[in-house]
């Protein structure tokens, strides 16, 4: 039911954009809502072969500045969480890298650019936790925790598709980073248009209604 009300909505909707993310799926703001006391935002991830065109495997944990929950619409997720620590090690091979936008995240969370900015602190960094996520079952992921979701696939499933929902008034941080190879001083992110929008949409319709 909540498949087929998406999807009927972006048939209608011809302004529907499609953007390549950051972390290796195509995204779709779906939802944003801001008043005095926060935001909540929802955006369709779809991960599929071409998906990955912005995603660098370097920079692939990373922790959020609100409070977020994911819900899986078709096939699996992998969600691994990690904990950090600082080091005074210079030899270091991860550092902490601040997400620079072109106006405050808490203004406007969904941004075509933005610049990860190599704060000089090292860290260590060693995976806490790991779960395989399957349709219809929801993960969470708390504001500044770090964690990083790939998708599961297989012969058989060829596209995944996530709901995900951030909610500042559930939890918020003042600072999100990006774990990343401490020899980089800065790279910049550009989440460009999909051209193929309807096509990827209607493969994943497909493949929900088989």
């Amino acid at each position: 039911m909540l498949w087929d009300l998406l999807y009927e909505s972006f048939a209608l909707d011809e302004d529907s954009n499609m953007f390549h993310g950051a972390q290796g799926f195509y995204t779709i703001p779906i939802f944003h809502k801001k008043n005095t006391k926060g935001f909540t935002a929802l955006r369709l991830h779809i991960w599929k072969e071409g998906s990955e065109e912005n995603h660098d495997d370097r920079f692939k944990i990373h922790s959020h500045l609100c409070y977020a929950k994911s819900l899986v619409l078709y096939g699996k997720i992998l969600n691994t969480e990690y904990k950090t620590e600082v080091t005074v090690n210079r030899n270091a091979e991860s550092s902490l890298f601040f997400v620079k936008w072109q106006t405050p995240a808490s203004k406007n969370i969904n941004q075509q650019t933005s610049i990860l900015q190599n704060t000089g602190i090292n860290i260590l960094y060693y995976q806490s936790r790991q779960d395989e996520i399957s349709e219809g079952s929801i993960y969470e992921i708390k504001e500044g925790d770090y964690h990083s979701s790939v998708s599961v696939m297989d012969s058989n499933v060829k596209i995944n598709a996530t709901i995900f929902m951030f909610n500042s008034e559930k939890g918020w941080t003042e600072n999100g980073y990006v774990i990343g190879p401490s020899e980089i001083s800065q790279t910049q992110t550009v989440r460009n248009p999909v051209e193929s929008a309807k096509m990827i949409i209607d493969e994943l319709n497909c493949a929900m209604k088989n």
